[in-house]
C-alpha cells in the first residue's frame, strides 16, 4: 500500500463512518449464533498475502530488504554495568517490626546499536548456513527459549532460510515445562540466554534429540555453567551465537525456501495453569496475520516509524506484529521491561526515551502503570498544575469528540512534557493481551497518543480484531482483521444469545487462514476447542455494537460463583453458642432450641429431624447454619453416570469439613492430574481426579463411542472431573474442578477480569487479582501496591511508615484502599455482586520468576491465592 512522506495524524475520535463489518453474504441462518461477519475488505475473499509474491516468512523478509535495503531494521543496547543501591528498611517479620537490608539494581545502557535490512539478511543468511554447518538440515526444529532480542528474531529468520521450524517457549517456563516441549516436540537444537544454561542440565538427560545448545552472546555468560554442560553432555556441540554467525559466514549453503504450508513454529502458550499446549503455526498463518493486520494499519505506520519491542517474542502477539514492522519498513528497538523507564537505569536515558518509538504496543499491566507514573508526577504538583493538568484533559476530550480545534495548542502547552517522556515521536499505542479499562485507554490516548485496542490468540495466529485508527472507540476492541471471520454462539448458561437485543451476544468463535487447525499432539485439545468446519471456540463472550464492532463483556473461563448465605441476620449470638456447645459435647443446645430457634424449626414443620444436600456444593457456613438451627446436614455426592452413589455422611460421621465415606455399592481412588498440581503422593493428604467404580456405575453412553472411551476405562473407572482429597479419617473432599466455569443455583455470576480491568485503574494498584469463594456472597481482591500512591495515600491518613513492607500491615491504610476500590467499582459500573468486600495488600511483586504471573503478564491465579490464602481467608473474615 502506498504511504505519503508525511505522517497520517492519528487523533483519539472516531472520523470514519460504519458499518465497519458486514455480514459475509450468501450464508443460511443458523439457530443460536449470529450471522458470520467480516471486515468489508475480506470481502469476497479473506486478505492472506501483503503482496502477490510473499507466501512465506522467508518470502517477506527478501521483500522487506529489496524494498528497504539501508534503512535501519533492528536496533538493540548493550550493558555497560551495574550500579547496586543498598538501604535499611522496616520490614513486619512474624507480627515484629524488623530492620532488613534492601538491595535496588540499576542499569547503565549503551546508544542503540542497528543493523541494516540488508546486514540484517546477511545476518540470517549466515545463521541458517551455520545450523547447517552443525549438523541441522530442512524440518529439523529449533527450540528458542530466551528473552525478546535481535538475536532471537535473527534465529527464527536464519532458521527458516532453511525451512527448519523453530519451537518457542517463554524463558521463564521453568525446567518442567521446557523438558515437555523439547520432548514433544524432538528438537535437534536449543537458542537460549546464557543465564538458562544450568536448567538444560536435567532436561538434556531426556531430550535426546539435541544435537547443539546455542548461548546469546548478547549477554555474559558464567564459564562454568559451559564447562559443566559440556562434561555432561560431551557429545553435544555448545556455542555461541556469533560463533554460528562466523561458522555459516565459513561454510556458506544456499536457502532452503520453506513453502506456504510448510510448518513456521510451534508456540506454546504461557501455560498459567497446567501443561502449556502446542500450536502449530504454518507460514501461510504467520503471512495472513501480517497481511490481515496490514490492511488496517499499514495506511498510518511505515519507513521512519520506530516499535519498541519488548514484550516476550514467544507470544503471538510481539511474533506476529515484529514481522509486520518489517514488512511496512519501520525499525525494531529491543528493549527490556527493567530498562524501559529512566526511573531503572543510571547514566543513561531508559529505552523509551533513548530509542523514540512513534509506536509502541503494550499489555494491560504496562499502561496502567504509565498513567500511574503520569498522574503521580501530577498530583506531586502544585494545586495550579494539578488544575491545569485535569482541565486541559478534559477540554481536549470534549474538543475531539465535538469535531473542535484547539486540542493541538493542549499538546504544545499542558502535554509537552508527558510526550517528551515517552520520546515525544508516539504516534499510535496498542494494546492486547488481556483487557485494558476504558479510562486507561482514555488518559493515555488525550494525553499522549491514541491508543487502539487489538484481540487475538495464540490459535488464531494473534488475528481476531484490530481498531483501525479512524475508527477509535474506548467502547469497543475494534472490527475484524482482514483475515479472519467472526461469529457469536449461544452462551445460555449464563443468558448470552445471539437473540438479544439491543445487541446480539455470545461466545466468539473465529475462522480464517490464520486459525490453527489442531492443537500439537493434542486431539482431546483439538476435538474440543476447534469443529470440523474449522471454527475456533475462544471462550469469551462477545457483543456486536450498531457500528460492527466487537466487544467483549464476558469469559467463560473466568466465570465463577458468587453465593450467597440462605439466611441472613438469623440470631447470630445463638447459633454462634450453639455451635459451640455441640462441639464442646456440652449441653444447653435444646434450651437454645425451644427460646430462639423455634420458629425456625416450625417454619420448616417442626418435625425435621436430617437434611441431605447433594447435586453441587454447598458452602461449608450454609451447612453449619442449616445443621445447628434446623437439623443436621449431610453431604452427598454421585453422578447420573453413576447411578447417583459417590460419598454419602453417615449422620454419626457428620462433618462440615467433607463430603463423607463412599456408599456401600462403589470403590474410589484419586488419579494424578498434573496440569493443576494435584498428585496421589502430595502431603499431608494425597489428591487427585476422582475415579469410581462399582456395580452402579455405567458401562457405557448410548450410542456415544467417543465419550465413552474418554470417560470410562477398560477396567471400569468412571472418570467425574473432580479433584478430591482424603483426609486423615478416610472421607472425600472436592477441592477443585477439572472445569473452570461453575453453575450456580442462582445463575449468577462473576467475570473476573472484567472486574481486575475496572478495579486496575484505582491510583493505589500495581497489579491486581480478583477471588471470588464459591462459599461467599462477594469478591475480595489481592493487590500488588504502587508504591507512590501508597506513600500518598498513607500520608494523607497520618499512617506512618517509610517501606510498603510496613504499609502493608496497616489496618487504617487497608480500609481507605478498600473504599477506594469499592469506589470506583461504583463509578465502573459494577453490580453489587461485584463490589469487592476485602482487600489484600501485598509487599511482593508479582513476576515470571517467583510463578505469580506468566511471562506474558498473566495471572498464575492458583499460585496467587496458595501464597495469600492466609489473608484471603482473613479479608472474608475467617
Amino acid at each position: 500500500m502506498a504511504k505519503s512522506s508525511t505522517p497520517i495524524q492519528l487523533i483519539p475520535r472516531m472520523t470514519a463512518k460504519g458499518p465497519f463489518t458486514v455480514e459475509v453474504p450468501g450464508q443460511t441462518p443458523v439457530e443460536g449464533e449470529t450471522p458470520v461477519r467480516r471486515q468489508p475488505l475480506a470481502i469476497p475473499e479473506f486478505v492472506e498475502r501483503p503482496a502477490p509474491d510473499v507466501t512465506t516468512v522467508y518470502e517477506l523478509i527478501r521483500a522487506a530488504v529489496a524494498k528497504y535495503g539501508n534503512a535501519k531494521c533492528v536496533g538493540s543496547r548493550k550493558l555497560v554495568r551495574t550500579h547496586q543501591d543498598k538501604k535499611k528498611i522496616k520490614k513486619i517479620v512474624d507480627g515484629v517490626e524488623t530492620e532488613v537490608e534492601k538491595s535496588w539494581t540499576f542499569f547503565e545502557m549503551s546508544p542503540y546499536e542497528y543493523y541494516s535490512y540488508t546486514e540484517y539478511e546477511q545476518l540470517i543468511l549466515q545463521l541458517g548456513s551455520g545450523l547447517r554447518k552443525i549438523g541441522l538440515d530442512k524440518a529439523d526444529r529449533v527450540h528458542i527459549y530466551a528473552a525478546t532480542s535481535a538475536n532471537w528474531l535473527a534465529m527464527a529468520h536464519g532458521a527458516a532460510s532453511q525451512s527448519m521450524p523453530i519451537v518457542t517457549a517463554y524463558d521463564t517456563l521453568g525446567e518442567e515445562g521446557l523438558r515437555y516441549s523439547m520432548v514433544a516436540t524432538k528438537a535437534k537444537a536449543i537458542f537460549l540466554d546464557p543465564h538458562l544454561l544450568p536448567t538444560l542440565t536435567n532436561v538434556l538427560a531426556v531430550a535426546s534429540s539435541v544435537q547443539a545448545v546455542i548461548w546469546n552472546s548478547q549477554h555474559q555468560v558464567n564459564q562454568d555453567h559451559v564447562d559443566k554442560l559440556k562434561a555432561a553432555y560431551p557429545h553435544i556441540n555448545i556455542l555461541n551465537f556469533d560463533e554460528l554467525v562466523k561458522l555459516g559466514k565459513e561454510n556458506p549453503v544456499e536457502p532452503v525456501p520453506p513453502t506456504a504450508e510448510d510448518l513456521c513454529c510451534i508456540m506454546y502458550t504461557s501455560g498459567s495453569t497446567g501443561t502449556p499446549k502446542g500450536v502449530p503455526i504454518t507460514h501461510r498463518s504467520v503471512v495472513a496475520a501480517v497481511s490481515g493486520a496490514s490492511a488496517i494499519v499499514q495506511p498510518y505506520i511505515g519507513p521512519g516509524d520506530g516499535l519498541l519491542t519488548y514484550l516476550p517474542l514467544a507470544h503471538i502477539l510481539e511474533f506476529v506484529f515484529e514481522h509486520a514492522a518489517l514488512w511496512w519498513g519501520s525499525t525494531l528497538g529491543y528493549g527490556n521491561p527493567k530498562t524501559l523507564s529512566d526511573a531503572s537505569v543510571r547514566n543513561c536515558n531508559g529505552d523509551i526515551r533513548e530509542f523514540k518509538p512513534s509506536v509502541l504496543i503494550g499489555v494491560p499491566a504496562v499502561w496502567e502503570t504509565v498513567k500511574k507514573g503520569i498522574i503521580g508526577k501530577v498530583n506531586a504538583g502544585s494545586p495550579v498544575v494539578r488544575n491545569l493538568f485535569w482541565g486541559a484533559l478534559g477540554l481536549k476530550e470534549k474538543l475531539m469528540y465535538a469535531g473542535l480545534p484547539g486540542s493541538g495548542l493542549l499538546d504544545a502547552v499542558v502535554f509537552k512534557k508527558i510526550k517528551e517522556a515517552t520520546g515525544g515521536r508516539l504516534r499510535l499505542c496498542l494494546s492486547a493481551g488481556g483487557p485494558v479499562s476504558k479510562e486507561t485507554q482514555k488518559f493515555i490516548s488525550f494525553a499522549i497518543a491514541p491508543m487502539i485496542i487489538g484481540y487475538g490468540l495464540t490459535e488464531t495466529t494473534a488475528m481476531g480484531t484490530l481498531h483501525n485508527p479512524f475508527e477509535w472507540s474506548a467502547d469497543s476492541i475494534g472490527a475484524m482483521t482482514a483475515s479472519v471471520e467472526a461469529k457469536l454462539v449461544d452462551f445460555p448458561d449464563a443468558g448470552y444469545y445471539a437473540t438479544n437485543k439491543p445487541n446480539p451476544q455470545g461466545e466468539i468463535w473465529l475462522r480464517g487462514p490464520t486459525v490453527l487447525k489442531e492443537y500439537y499432539e493434542n486431539e482431546k485439545e483439538t476435538a474440543e476447542a476447534i469443529t470440523p468446519d474449522g471454527w475456533f471456540k475462544t471462550g469469551d463472550i462477545g457483543e456486536w455494537d450498531k457500528n460492527g464492532h466487537l466487544k467483549i463483556i464476558d469469559r467463560k473461563k473466568n466465570l465463577v460463583n458468587a453465593g450467597s448465605p440462605v439466611v441472613r441476620n438469623l440470631f447470630w449470638g445463638a447459633l454462634g453458642l450453639k455451635e459451640k456447645l455441640m462441639y464442646a459435647g456440652l449441653p444447653g443446645s435444646g434450651l437454645l432450641d425451644a427460646v430462639v430457634f423455634k420458629k425456625i424449626k416450625e417454619a420448616t414443620g417442626g418435625r425435621l429431624r436430617l437434611c441431605l444436600s447433594a447435586g453441587g456444593p454447598v458452602s461449608k457456613e450454609t451447612q453449619k447454619f442449616i445443621s445447628f438451627a434446623i437439623a443436621p446436614m449431610i453431604i452427598g455426592y454421585g453422578l447420573t453416570e453413576t447411578t447417583a452413589m459417590g460419598t454419602l455422611h453417615n449422620p454419626f460421621e457428620w462433618s462440615a469439613d467433607s463430603i463423607g465415606a463412599m456408599t456401600a455399592s462403589v470403590e474410589a481412588k484419586l488419579v494424578d492430574f498434573p496440569d493443576a498440581g494435584y498428585y496421589a503422593t502430595n502431603k499431608p493428604n494425597p489428591q487427585g481426579e476422582i475415579w469410581l467404580r462399582g456395580p452402579t456405575v455405567l458401562k457405557e453412553y448410548y450410542e456415544n463411542e467417543k465419550e465413552t472411551a474418554e470417560a470410562i476405562t477398560p477396567d471400569g473407572w468412571f472418570k467425574t472431573g473432580d479433584i478430591g482429597e482424603w483426609d486423615k479419617n478416610g472421607h472425600l473432599k472436592i477441592i477443585d474442578r477439572k472445569k473452570n466455569l461453575v453453575k450456580t443455583l442462582n445463575g449468577e455470576y462473576i467475570a473476573l477480569e472484567k472486574l481486575e480491568s475496572i478495579y486496575r485503574s484505582v491510583p493505589v494498584v500495581a497489579n491486581i487479582c480478583v477471588y471470588a469463594d464459591a462459599e461467599q456472597a462477594k469478591p475480595i481482591a489481592i493487590i500488588v501496591p504502587a508504591e507512590p500512591a501508597l506513600k500518598n495515600l498513607a500520608a494523607q491518613l497520618g499512617v506512618e511508615g517509610d517501606s510498603v513492607e510496613t504499609l502493608v500491615h496497616d489496618k487504617k491504610l487497608h480500609s481507605a484502599v478498600l473504599k477506594e476500590l469499592q469506589a470506583q467499582g461504583r463509578a465502573g459500573g459494577l453490580s453489587g455482586i461485584e463490589i469487592i468486600d476485602g482487600v489484600v495488600i501485598v509487599e511482593d511483586e508479582w513476576t515470571p520468576q517467583n510463578g505469580l504471573v506468566t511471562a506474558a503478564q498473566k495471572l498464575n491465579r492458583r499460585g496467587i491465592l496458595e501464597k495469600y490464602k492466609k489473608d484471603v481467608a482473613k479479608a472474608y473474615g475467617k
